[in-house]
């Protein structure tokens, strides 16, 4: 009997999904039928990966990209680019597919269906029922949810208004922006450096604030790595030339695997703690720039074009 299996939203986190149950599904040589529940036209974009700008580029290096743990240059050869690039984010929708369509060409075991239906509630039973857009039910034996984040919303402080952009990432959300316009963000992350550089593309001026006026930081160039000694007096040498050469994000990556786990064991008050204190630099430098697209942004700074400062929308 084959077993039917639904993933409910088809951005990267359910591409990903599909594509190795898909595998496993292979290897394993067990029937399986996936069906992706997705709006879009196309798999794999959500809104981190549906951008048209060449200027919006992944915030992670080529070779932390794979789609297959087991085979971590698997992205990097893809793309034709070194291990330390920072690849178009644009393209990597288009290796999801590519790799979903490769791993289905010669599967014998799993079908992976796209429906472009919504989800609007889901009855968990001996099976598991799902209520579609149009009324319809599917049966499934497992569902995951993998939506990812929800779109933002208007501060309750804030009354909505057709020059406020609450979405960038909307469709057509930056259209109206023309050529001398001042636009004002409110937040320095991520999304702000995106919005940023295609609005100063376009000839807009753009001003932002956040409490603390802070930017990701960039990530270190793989290619500009230390040159040791060709010897060591001693010991004590050698790790006295690695401490002077030890980079902060080392220590910030080797936290990644370990990091819900490390929440999970603070005590209440310590959340509180960190969340009111320390949030937004630990942000900061875990969620870092790649490094053109912080000279980008610092060309810009430096020119005027890009303000950015430390202060509270009243």
């Amino acid at each position: 009997m084959n077993r039917s299996i639904a993933i409910i939203g088809g951005g990267a986190s359910g591409t990903l999904l599909a594509i190795n149950l898909a595998k496993f599904a292979n290897l394993s040589q067990s029937q399986v039928e996936i069906t992706v529940y997705e709006p879009r036209q196309q798999l794999g974009e959500g809104v981190a990966y549906s951008t048209t700008d060449a200027q919006h580029l992944l915030n992670v290096p080529a070779i932390g990209m794979s789609a297959f743990i087991e085979l971590p240059t698997h992205f990097r050869d893809w793309a034709g680019v070194g291990d330390g690039d920072f690849v178009e984010r644009r393209r990597y929708g288009v290796y999801l597919r590519e790799t979903l369509a490769n791993t289905l060409r010669e599967n014998k075991f799993a079908t992976v269906q796209h429906s472009q239906h919504l989800v609007t509630d889901i009855v968990p039973n001996k099976r598991i029922a799902l209520t579609l857009n149009d009324n319809s039910i599917a049966i499934h034996d497992a569902v995951i949810v993998a939506t990812g984040n929800s779109a933002p919303v208007c501060p309750s402080f804030i009354k909505p208004h057709d020059r406020i952009i609450v979405d960038p990432w909307a469709p057509n959300a930056l259209s109206n922006i023309k050529s001398g316009d001042r636009v004002a963000c409110i937040g320095t992350g991520l999304t702000f450096v995106d919005v940023a550089l295609s609005l100063v593309a376009r000839g807009a001026t753009v001003s932002a604030f956040s409490r603390h006026g802070l930017l990701p930081r960039e990530h270190a160039k793989m290619s500009e790595l230390p040159k040791p000694p060709k010897t060591f007096a001693n010991s004590r040498s050698a790790l006295r030339w690695l401490r002077e050469q030890s980079d902060w994000r080392a220590a910030v990556n080797s936290l990644r695997p370990m990091t819900q786990a490390l929440w999970q064991s603070f005590e209440d008050n310590e959340k509180r703690r960190f969340l009111r204190h320390a949030m937004r630099f630990w942000e900061i430098h875990r969620h870092r720039m790649a490094p053109r697209v912080a000279e980008q942004l610092n060309l810009l700074i430096a020119n005027g074009s890009v303000t950015v400062a430390a202060m509270r929308v009243a």
